[in-house]
């Protein structure tokens, strides 16, 4: 693992063009910036005093002052962004992206879920593939295009939010106006009954309420009510139902909020080994597949060589086959019939019995030439008996002279 460290001001800019992998920021109080990566040729880097460009091509690790500017382009994996008080920009994460103790943020493109804790300023993003969870944000909270569920905690600013599924809102009685718009449901809780002006919607024709008042359950497309003075203005449009709730409603079990952040520390110490090891497995199993391809390969060639050897030697048989049953002709000559006896051949082998038979199938010679062929190659056919000689024709007898005239 290599780190590379470069002196800078208190409050840099740091630009982030691309990062192949994973990437980790974080603020500190040194007035310097440090780089960590697996090695150096890893990373590209040009800095000056008050601003560090950088692009890695694996999981990258930074350490920034506090008081940093981040711009961070393009990141092919996850993304944790921690303890910064300057303004943040994300344009582009392949994977999950985390947010912890950061001032105005801005994200656009997360593939995966958003989290965001303890945002000092206001929140923005757009186009989030996964589930987005926000958590104390100081200023105004607004997302967009939030293809997962949504859940809110604190949000001292105004929230104004559409997303495709479920959203879970929990909100003070001294935040801003609320407008969302959910393609699912919609859960709402105040933690008192505050001054309010609530419009709930209701595609389902589902609206339940629990508020000081009483429960009740209205199936209508929407409802208003005016919590004390009025004022604050609370939209909720669901195309499912609308569950709106303020003190005195549900159970303490509904002020249960688990925070599993993940521990950004145990994830700085173990990047680089992490990254390691996924290497070293990587490469072994490149390894023991090459093998497994390298072994079928010849396996393939032995296959083809016997193939070809055993067709090449029942061709030679059959050759042979046919030249015994020709030399079988008796050729009849001045001194008399002479027959040709061929020697015994070698017994037929299993390759070349299926590969008459499959001369057969493809409709190369008939069952009664295939038969005649095993009859000839195994020795089973008859060689024609020699015909009995002809006898002799006996000479004839001499004609006798004829007497002189007188």
């Amino acid at each position: 693992m290599a780190r590379m460290e470069f002196g800078s001001s208190d409050s840099p800019m740091i630009t982030v063009e691309s990062v192949q992998g994973s990437l980790q920021v974080r603020g500190w109080d040194e007035e310097q910036v440090r780089i960590d990566v697996r090695s150096e040729q890893d990373v590209q880097v040009n800095t000056t005093s008050d601003s560090v460009t950088l692009s890695a091509t694996n999981d990258c690790v930074l350490r920034v002052p506090s008081g940093s500017t981040l711009t961070v382009e393009d990141v092919t994996r996850d993304a944790y962004i921690q303890n910064l008080e300057g303004t943040v920009y994300i344009n582009n994460v392949s994977g999950s992206l985390t947010l912890r103790n950061a001032g105005d943020t801005k994200a656009d493109n997360v593939a995966g879920d958003l989290i965001a804790r303890n945002i000092e300023g206001s929140l923005s993003a757009d186009e989030v593939s996964g589930n987005t969870t926000v958590r104390n944000v100081d200023g105004d909270l607004r997302v967009s295009a939030m293809h997962g569920n949504l859940s809110l905690r604190n949000i001292e600013g105004d929230v104004i939010a559409n997303v495709d599924g479920n959203a879970d809102l929990r909100l003070d009685s001294d935040g801003g106006d609320v407008h969302v718009e959910a393609g699912g449901n919609v859960f709402c809780k105040l933690s008192d009954s505050g001054d309010a002006d609530v419009h709930l919607e209701s595609a389902g024709n589902s609206i339940h309420l629990n508020t000081p008042n009483g429960k009740s359950h209205i199936q209508s497309p929407s409802h208003q009510l005016t919590l004390g003075d009025g004022g604050r203005g609370i939209h909720l449009k669901a195309m499912g139902l609308v569950d709106f709730r303020s003190r005195g409603g549900g159970t303490e079990l509904d002020d249960l909020d688990l925070d599993l952040d993940l521990d950004l520390d145990l994830i700085e110490v173990n990047a680089g080994l992490a990254g390691e090891i996924t290497d070293q497995v990587s490469a072994q199993i490149d390894a023991q597949m090459e093998n497994v391809n390298q072994q079928l390969r010849d396996l393939q060639n032995r296959l083809r060589d016997t193939t070809a050897r055993a067709s090449r030697r029942a061709q030679r048989r059959i050759d042979e086959a046919q030249r015994r049953i020709q030399s079988r002709t008796v050729v009849r000559g001045a001194r008399g019939p002479a027959v040709v006896v061929p020697r015994k051949p070698a017994p037929i082998s299993e390759q070349e019995r299926m590969m008459i038979l499959q001369m057969v199938q493809d409709n190369k010679i008939s069952v009664a030439q295939a038969e005649m062929l095993l009859d000839t190659i195994e020795g089973r056919q008859a060689p024609t008996p020699p015909a009995a000689p002809t006898p002799p024709t006996p000479p004839a007898a001499p004609e006798l002279p004829e007497e002189p005239d007188a």
